[in-house]
Parts: C-alpha cells; structure tokens; sequence
C-alpha cells in the first residue's frame, strides 16, 4: 500500500496550431476543442512573425480559459517591419506576455525539428 496516494493530477491536452495566420482559423479552432483540450500550441511562425496578430490571438485563447504556448523562431525574423519595434524585440513581448497572461502562458517553444532545413533539402 502506497503512503502517499496520488491525488487528483492536472494535465493538458492540447491541440496545435501549426498553418495560417487568420484570426478566424484560430478562433475556429478554439471553438472546437474548448470543450475537451486546456492547451493550444501556437506553432505558426507566420502567425507570430505579425506583432498584432500575435497579440490578438493571445488574448482570445487567454479569454477563452484556455493555456497556451507560442513558437518563436529565430529571433532576428521579429523586427520592425513585423510590427515589433527597435528596442520591443520577441523577448520584451514574452516578458509582457507572461505578466499579462501569469499561468495561461506556459512557455514559449523556442525550436521546431532541429536540422528539419538541412534534412529537407
């Protein structure tokens, strides 16, 4: 007999979102898992390469009562011309993101299949 039972355990299931860049795939895909998965991985470097995009999709997962965790690519590809300013770079917007968002953001999914380029090719 074990000391120690476990107790009820929290787990995620999740669901990915791994092409587009349109709110309203997000938003479709949100409203059909809400009722069975806690966790959407935003996986979509086209997404998260548009500061406003990446901001609003964000927000409505957060809103939906639904965890998340974002893909971040190379960190030269988020620049002004993508709507994150000199100085705002990716690492100010995960710093802001994890204070306006506290458990909901449960990290940020740095690499995407390491050497995935040079196998392609």
């Amino acid at each position: 007999m074990f000391s120690n039972p476990l107790t009820n355990r929290e787990f995620n299931v999740v669901t990915g979102f791994a092409y587009g860049d349109q709110f309203s795939e997000v938003q479709a895909l949100g409203n059909e898992v809400e009722s069975y998965a806690n966790l959407i991985v935003l996986n979509s470097p086209a997404l998260t390469f548009n500061r406003t995009a990446v901001d609003q999709y964000t927000y409505y997962i957060f809103n939906s009562g639904l965890s998340f965790i974002v893909r971040i690519t190379d960190s030269n590809m988020y620049n002004a011309s993508s709507g994150y300013p000199i100085g705002n770079t990716i690492f100010f917007w995960i710093g802001n993101a994890s204070q306006k968002y506290g458990n909901k953001l449960l990290g940020i999914y740095r690499f995407d299949e390491p050497g995935g380029n040079q196998l392609d090719r």
